[in-house]
């Protein structure tokens, strides 16, 4: 038999030859005997000899790795599965891909309907970087939102100047959650899951709860240890996280209908311990004690209820005061977030006390909407057709207002299908690859299509499932059409400034004589706008629309949708960029933000946020290379950066390696700004006690209170107090009149066991002080005590010089720690105490801002972001000290060679390749003096 394309599914084969190209079917009508087939992507065989031949059946197909072909000449409506029938965008592409696909992008200019999202480990590959050209139509957004494993290579970006920090590549965002209150709480129960297990399960089993005490059993009633138990109480306590941070309670839901099987039986908690205790009301007993625990721990107090020693309580207490009773102390603190704990974890006990049955006549699910709140809305699905071989869903939901590019949340579809027999009935989509898809089209009758997928087999629809409506119907509309400015009232929106919404479907007369009503936006400047203001609580809000001739008069209809994004979890396969080219000024060229990876119901894995880089050049004038935030972690290679405003920047405890890379131009090189503490939102801060006293200039402490919390080698540690030692500078006013170097008196500071700083002062030929050299920063500085800086005046007439000092944080990091034991560790500082530390004294953890670099060359920096004036032939001048620039406590360690060849082993040594020196803190000998004796001895 001689069939016309690939055998892609279930079936046994028989023939003489196989030559398959384009053909896509179930392969159930084929059978007998091949000689040789072999297994392509997605597919698995087995066969009666090896490698298959014989009776070959093909036992499974994957649909995955497909490539969808973008061409300049192509059009969105194609499969996008072969060149002859290319998809012409590659946000079409996109909608349409699946975990493993790959787009790949032709020659040719692609305007794209930014942003574009991609699913996971999903490649975008140009087939030549040049002529690959991708412009953001959208300015103030970001181009490509990234997930786990996805891969960008050979694109070069073009475009207008971007704004509002909008990136070329960013991690697709965590939006329409939670204040940092409740994510707050989400952190510390998160970081005592198995302290609140513990506790839970010794209580359970101890006789305050039962006496005899309750025993933790199997399904038959056989005691067993209480590790499943504990399990629950964790699972749970995710669940609770998730909710209180995104909105709604749908994970709460679904953990309480665990226990249960699809014919609404309980599982797991049935029937009685060997004292005839109720499993079950012992389960409702631990959750509802579970609760109590999670609330001490968000709130910093203390739980004493010492029923277990291998776990101990990890606290914050530098976390912001709650804004109502301003305390953290208090146990009534934070009471929206306790309340909502209280109410999350009341869905789990009220399913296991009533059952499912209680699901839509007690409690509706609610799922995660704008501003961490939930939205019961739903739309009830009417008709569903399933293409099995494009992959096609098209969708009736009658009353559901949606546009090409939106993103809809599909759940709980039913299908049947036929698999040599019937096997009933089953819920769609399945949750493999999520449940939000891309809308492709809109057709007439008000149906939608979406891509979920090929399959080897028919699929008929029986009916249910729903659509999740995020939608918030408009009130009233405003239009002024001279300044393009919109107000828009949406009782529910709760918006923010910075946030984008969608707009859909208002009605507009206008005076230029036409008879009815137009639909708003029209999709000429897309349906997505950013909110510019906010009058009240965000329920009225203003966006720019862009301008008209002529007035609109706003009738009625239409609804808001408010920003919503999963983000993009834990990331266990960092997004890969490779071989690409940003033209595009003042864009962010790779931006990733640790929030995007806020882990919710999952298991920290230690990194929020990961993404890698080879040969990505930036020349985006006026932008940022790389932004690395809110513990977020990257590596970069082949990083070139030319005239950016900052090349890299790392801030609140984001972290990168840079090798083989370059920064020209531009104003700054290397920027680390801050920590990871209670002003960001990295995951990643804690507080500890000294639990023995450590003397000044010891480098060892003791800390307790941490649970299982290892400290780690990149880490900031403070004790008590934060101080400070003097930075840098700055003059002020050079005075003039003086002849020599006048005498420079810096006020001693006020911390214990503090040094003062001290400095000398350089003067030019007009008698002016021109700078001051510092030549001890001191330490122990308050900066809030205001110290000063003198300058003594000149001998004869003349002006005082003034100066002012910067100061800067005094961090001490981790060289090692031993691994708690009782939630406590012994650490080790890499530099001595400048103070003794009490027992008992607050240690604050947090992340540091940190880039670890080695090759980088600077090339001009400080010269300015326009290349027109920044090269040195058109007078751009260096400014060394922009190379690398650290904040408030950030860090970088660096090797690098300049324009003029010298190079650099961080701030502290520099070899001069002119005079031939070697400058460091301490000495300054020359090397030909110096070095050269020495290596001819060691000849010898």
């Amino acid at each position: 038999m001689t069939s016309t394309g690939n055998i892609s599914a279930a079936g046994t084969i028989t023939a003489n030859t196989v030559d398959a190209l384009t053909y896509f079917g179930s392969g159930e009508v084929l059978s007998g005997i091949v000689t040789q087939i072999t297994a392509g992507i997605g597919v698995r065989l087995s066969s009666t000899e090896n490698p298959g031949k014989g009776v070959v059946n093909i036992d499974s197909y994957y649909p995955i790795g497909k490539t969808i072909f973008v061409t300049q000449n192509g059009n969105d409506t194609n499969s996008g599965l072969t060149e002859n029938d290319s998809k012409k965008t590659i946000k079409a592409a996109a909608a349409i891909a699946f975990p493993g696909d790959t787009i790949k992008v032709f020659p040719g200019v692609y305007v794209e309907e930014n942003p574009i999202y991609l699913s996971k480990r999903v490649a975008v590959e140009g087939t030549e970087l040049r002529n690959c050209v991708v412009t953001p139509k959208y300015t103030d957004r970001d181009l490509f939102y990234v997930n786990n494993g996805c891969h960008i290579t050979d694109l070069s970006f073009i475009g207008s100047d971007m704004s509002n920090g909008a990136a070329i590549v960013s991690l697709q965002p965590l939006a329409g959650v939670s204040t940092d209150r409740f994510f707050d709480a989400a952190r510390m129960i998160r970081y005592n899951l198995d302290f609140i297990a513990a506790e839970t399960v010794g209580y359970l089993t101890s006789t305050d709860y039962k006496n005899p005490a309750f025993v933790v059993v199997d399904g038959l009633g056989n005691p067993i240890a209480p590790v499943n138990c504990s399990d629950d109480i964790k699972d749970v306590m995710k669940a609770v996280i998730h909710d209180i941070t995104r909105g709604g309670n749908l994970k709460c839901v679904g953990a309480g209908k665990s226990y249960f099987d699809d014919t609404g039986s309980l599982l797991h908690i049935t029937g009685t311990d060997t004292n005839g205790y109720s499993v079950k009301e012992a389960t409702i007993e631990a959750l509802n004690y579970a609760a109590g625990i999670a609330r001490s721990c968000i709130n910093n107090i203390s739980w004493d209820g010492n029923y277990q020693s291998t776990y101990s309580q990890v606290k914050d207490l530098a976390m912001q005061a709650d804004s109502v009773t301003g305390s953290n102390e208090d146990i009534g603190s934070c009471a929206n977030v306790v309340s909502a704990i209280y109410s999350c974890v009341g869905v789990v006990t009220s399913i296991l006390d009533n059952g499912i049955s209680i699901l839509g006549a007690g409690i509706n699910t609610s799922f995660p909407a704008n501003s961490g709140l939930g939205t019961d809305s739903v739309i009830g699905v009417t008709s569903a057709i399933y293409d099995y071989t494009s992959g096609t869903t098209t969708i009736l939901a009658p009353t559901l207002s949606v546009k090409a590019g939106d993103i809809v949340e599909v759940r709980d579809l039913l299908f049947d299908c036929t698999s040599g027999g019937s096997i009933g009935t089953q819920k769609y989509p399945s949750g493999a690859y999520g449940y939000e898809f891309d809308v492709t089209s809109v057709n007439s009758d008000g149906s939608f299509v979406i891509n979920t997928g090929i399959s080897t087999i028919a699929h008929n629809y029986v009916g249910g499932g729903f659509v999740v409506n995020r939608a918030i119907g408009v009130t009233t509309a405003s239009y002024d059409n001279t300044t393009g400015i919109t107000t828009i009232t949406a009782p529910g929106a709760n918006v923010k400034v910075g946030e984008f919404v969608r707009l859909h479907n208002l009605e507009f007369s206008c005076t230029s004589g036409a008879a009815t009503t137009t639909l708003y936006p029209t999709g000429n400047l897309g349906y997505d706008f950013r909110v510019t203001e906010v009058i009240g609580t965000g329920t009225t809000f203003v966006v720019n629309t862009g301008v008209s001739t002529i007035p609109h008069t706003y009738e009625g209809g239409g609804v808001v949708f408010p920003p919503y994004s999963p983000g993009v979890g834990p990331i266990t396969q960092g997004p890969y960029i490779r071989n690409c080219t940003n033209f595009v000024p003042k864009s962010i060229g790779m931006k990733v933000d640790g929030f995007a990876a806020e882990p919710g119901d999952q298991n920290d894995i230690g990194v929020t946020g990961t993404m890698s880089v080879d040969s990505y050049t930036q020349y985006n004038q006026g932008g940022i290379g790389v932004s690395i935030t809110n513990g977020a972690y990257s590596q970069l290679v082949s990083i070139f950066t030319i005239c950016d405003d900052i090349a890299i920047f790392t801030g609140s405890g984001g972290q990168c390696d840079i090798t083989n890379s370059n920064s020209s131009f531009g104003t700054k090189g290397l920027v680390s700004d801050g920590v990871g503490d209670y002003t960001s939102k990295s995951i990643y801060r804690y507080t500890g006690i000294a639990n023995t006293d450590a003397e000044l200039e010891q480098s060892i402490v003791e800390v307790s209170g941490i649970g299982s919390l290892r400290p780690y080698d990149g880490q900031t540690l403070h004790f008590g107090e934060l101080y400070y030692n003097v930075q840098s500078i700055s003059v002020t006013d050079g005075g003039f009149g003086y002849t020599q170097s006048p005498t420079v008196t810096i006020d001693s500071p006020t911390g214990p066991s503090g040094i003062r700083a001290e400095a000398a002062a350089n003067i030019n030929s007009f008698g002016q002080v021109t700078s001051i050299n510092i030549i001890s920063t001191g330490s122990q500085y308050r900066p809030i005590d205001n110290p000063q800086i003198t300058i003594a005046g000149p001998t004869g007439s003349g002006v005082t010089a003034t100066a002012s000092l910067n100061f800067y944080p005094i961090y001490y990091t981790v060289e090692s720690a031993t691994l708690p034991f009782a939630g406590i560790s012994t650490i080790t500082l890499n530099t001595n105490l400048n103070n003794t530390v009490s027992t008992g004294t607050t240690v604050y953890f947090n992340r540091l801002s940190l880039q670890i670099t080695s090759s980088h060359s600077f090339e001009w920096v400080g010269s300015g972001n326009n290349i027109d004036t920044a090269k040195p032939s058109l007078g751009g001048v260096v400014i060394q000290e922009n190379e690398v620039v650290k904040l408030n406590g950030g860090e970088v360690f660096y090797t690098s060679t300049d324009q003029a060849g010298n190079f650099r082993i961080g701030d502290g040594l520099v070899v001069d390749q002119l005079t031939g020196t070697l400058t460091g803190r301490s000495f300054d000998q020359s090397i030909t003096n110096t070095v050269t004796p020495l290596i001819i001895a060691l000849g010898k």
